[in-house]
């Protein structure tokens, strides 16, 4: 592989990385601000409709990234193209709670209350343990490839500590606001601002990694 395509590949991971995620945080975008609408099943329905495209670019940021270590290709290869990918993702998700923040209170009628509670919290280390499953696991896999079924396979491990607290705590009470016509858009900007500080201390975490590896 010339230097040119494994510059395009690696690229190509990192966008794949920023379009599920940004996914990922855009289908409460839409579930929450339909509910307040009073479409709330239709709100639902998009978000499942989002989080099956995510599926998709999920998968093919595995793929590649499992190609790209089985090549050879070196660690520091990876890090750079993955903190930008985290760094438009934090942009990504200010923009999401800007926007929700100025049309939700319109809709709703009501203002944002404190961003600080046990549900963005939560929100924030499942956002946290998720995104470095996504990425910490094969980032060591590239520096010891005898080990990289093992490596990757412990991205569920990560996976399935978000999961747990997504579906069990974050929406659970999502669930309950939209039914009960509670503060759903405070508690959504909540998630949103949060889900933008895990990214953060995803790049943090990342440069961390490079800086104890390479140095």
């Amino acid at each position: 592989m010339n230097s040119e395509t494994l510059t395009i590949a690696v690229w190509a991971l990192a966008i794949f990385l920023f379009i599920a995620q940004s996914l990922e945080h855009y289908q409460i975008y839409i579930k929450s601000s339909l509910s307040i609408k009073g479409t709330i099943a239709k709100g639902y329905n998009s978000a499942m409709k989002i989080m099956v495209v995510n599926r998709l670019f999920i998968v093919s940021y595995y793929f590649i990234f499992g190609f790209l270590i089985d090549y050879g290709v070196a660690f520091r290869e990876f890090v750079v193209p993955l903190i930008f990918s985290l760094f438009f993702l934090c942009i990504a998700n200010l923009l999401m709670a800007r926007r929700y923040r100025s049309t939700a209170i319109i809709d709703a009628s009501e203002r944002v209350g404190n961003v600080w509670n046990t549900l963005s919290i939560s929100n924030a280390v499942a956002t946290y343990f998720n995104l470095l499953g996504i990425i910490i696991p094969l980032l060591i896999a590239s520096i010891l490839p005898e080990y990289r079924l093992t490596l990757s396979n412990s991205s569920f491990l990560f996976n399935t500590a978000f999961v747990l607290i997504n579906v069990f705590v974050i929406e659970s009470r999502l669930a309950k606001l939209y039914d009960t016509r509670g503060d759903v858009v405070g508690a959504t900007y909540s998630i949103m601002v949060v889900r933008t500080l895990s990214s953060v201390c995803a790049i943090l975490t990342v440069g961390t990694l490079y800086v104890f590896i390479v140095f």
